[in-house]
């Protein structure tokens, strides 16, 4: 009984490490306009984004936020053209930057 186990893990095996690979097809070839949706959330994070492709190249954006107790964060980052722009907003950063500015003579 071992025996016929054992050989059938390794014809298992065998046949698994020796199949081709496979490539995700899903999306659009290159050049072909489609667009790419993507979420995830999760109990204090999350991340959306998405990507429009055109013929004659792609254009994207993401927000990623995270809710840590007192000091909500948020990113995000656009691509498209020649350089992405990136930035963040921390809730903490900005109270406490209009606390000093109140607090100015």
């Amino acid at each position: 009984m071992k025996t016929i186990f054992l050989i059938g893990i390794l014809g298992l095996a065998v046949v698994l490490l020796t199949m081709p690979a496979t490539a995700d097809h899903n999306g659009p070839a290159r050049g072909e306009p489609g667009l790419q949706l993507n979420a995830d959330i999760g109990e204090r994070t999350f991340h959306l984004g998405a990507r429009v492709l055109l013929p004659d190249g792609a254009w994207g954006a993401w927000l990623w936020g995270e809710a840590r107790p007192g000091r909500p964060r948020l990113e995000g980052r656009l691509e498209g053209g020649k350089r992405p722009l990136d930035f963040s907003i921390d809730a903490g950063e900005i109270k406490d930057f209009f606390d000093r500015w109140l607090r100015r003579p």
